[in-house]
């Protein structure tokens, strides 16, 4: 009995197969106006994650599979729309379905107003890096068409757990490249699918580099909650909680009945250093910050230089600059925890960094790494601002770069953590295990204030 129940599951798996219908993917055409995210089919690891993922959909909704697991891909030098009058069959098989994909990428502000029908959709076109146009055209082996059906699809910033220089294009990984496509196809040939534009939301891609991305992969991430200026996170199952304050600003006067610095402070002998007490305006600038569980309040003092004579033919002034000499505090109550110099976009004291344009990560493991193209293309990484001084009569520098959003930490010489975020941090690695707490959140009401835009 068991023997023939065993025969009937077989016979109805075999007729089940045996009326799928074959569908060879004739074409897959692609176009991108803003970079590199169609090289991702040629990396074989992903062609045959698209490939499985493309028959899975078929399977799902037209009982259909692929024929074979040739991919034909089509690189456009200009953007083409498939004729339905003009599609080629590798094979003349009456039984067999016929499959052309176009997979279009547009630079987003070019394709929201050269499409007015999508102005009520403005919100999302503000905060998407770029917009595809994924098409699907299906015929019989008579050129009737089965299906003909075009989606768009905005990619915008989502979660990640990376760290690194971000690259501007592609806006999305292989992973997420490989996801967008497979969402899009389960849309597109769902016979109930009635959407005809999408938001995906894909993990930023960040170049590979030779300071972060070859260590960031043994030290797991911390992942922050941010709101209403207070950082919110758990290290060593342990809750943390920094409040980062208002930001102010105090013009300081060295002379006559206003006058509101002592002469023999550091900050007045720096001005007076300056020999511009005349020509320039100098500003304290003044943010508090709190560390709520240990209940303790900080203040954070930094000075600036407002000269409008500068020279802008002389790189070495400016407008508005912060004051060169070691004389920007971190304060609690009357207690000096931090005392450091800024200097402001420079190369100075960060090391032989740099990031490798041809190659793309998820800026977390190593292994994830694309090759763009075949020789290595570098930059060395100069920062928006490299902080160093010490704290609690420890030596540390803090250097933000990538547009202000990556911030390094170092303390003693050695790599303590990494953060991403501007004013306040949206993940942590710590690479020092050793790291007291409480100094790394003030590393942070450092390193995340206002004042460094």
């Amino acid at each position: 009995m068991r023997k023939f129940y065993v025969s009937i599951v077989c016979a109805i798996m075999f007729l089940s197969a045996a009326s799928q219908t074959k569908v060879i993917l004739e074409q897959f055409r692609t176009f991108s106006m803003v970079g590199p995210v169609m090289k991702y089919l040629s990396n074989e690891e992903t062609k045959t994650v698209f490939l499985k993922q493309l028959n899975n959909n078929l399977l799902k909704h037209k009982n259909a599979q692929l024929n074979d697991h040739d991919l034909r891909l089509i690189v456009l030098p200009d953007l083409k729309q498939t004729s339905s009058s003009n599609v080629p069959f590798t094979l003349a098989d009456s039984s067999t379905w016929h499959m052309y994909l176009d997979l279009y990428e547009f630079e987003t502000n070019t394709f929201y107003f050269s499409q007015p029908e999508y102005k009520e959709d403005s919100a999302v076109f503000k905060r998407t890096e770029s917009v595809f146009q994924l098409g699907v055209l299906l015929t019989n082996s008579a050129k009737e068409i089965i299906l003909n059906e075009i989606m768009t699809i905005c990619v915008s910033r989502g979660n990640s757990s990376g760290f690194g220089i971000m690259a501007a294009t592609p806006s999305l990984g292989s992973k997420g490249f490989t996801d967008m496509l497979n969402l899009g196809l389960g849309r597109l040939l769902d016979p109930e699918n009635k959407i005809a534009m999408m938001e995906v939301k894909a993990a930023p891609v960040y170049y590979a580099d030779n300071f972060i991305l070859p260590i960031i992969g043994n030290h797991p991430v911390i992942q922050v909650n941010g709101k209403n200026n207070i950082a919110s996170y758990k290290r060593d199952q342990t809750d943390e909680l920094i409040r980062m304050g208002d930001s102010f600003y105090e013009q300081l006067i060295v002379k006559g009945k206003n006058k509101n610095i002592e002469d023999n402070s550091l900050i007045n002998t720096a001005i007076i250093n300056t020999d511009r007490q005349s020509s320039s305006d100098f500003v304290q600038l003044r943010q508090e910050s709190r560390d709520v569980l240990r209940d303790k309040n900080y203040t954070l003092k930094m000075f600036i230089e407002i000269n409008p004579l500068f020279n802008y033919k002389n790189e070495d002034e400016a407008f508005t600059s912060f004051m060169p000499d070691p004389i920007h505090f971190l304060l609690s109550d009357k207690d000096t925890i931090a005392k450091f110099k800024i200097n402001k976009n420079t190369a100075l004291g960060i090391g032989d960094r740099k990031i490798y344009l041809n190659k793309i990560s998820n800026g977390y493991d190593s292994t994830s790494i694309i090759l763009l193209r075949p020789d290595d293309v570098t930059r060395n990484i100069f920062a928006e601002y490299v902080i160093s001084g010490s704290i609690r009569n420890e030596p540390f520098m803090i250097i933000c770069s990538d547009r202000n959003m990556l911030k390094e930490f170092y303390l003693n010489k050695k790599t303590a953590a990494v953060a991403m975020g501007k004013f306040l941090p949206e993940r942590i690695a710590v690479f020092d295990a050793s790291l007291d707490k409480e100094t790394l959140n003030q590393l942070m009401m450092i390193g995340f204030s206002r004042f460094f835009r």
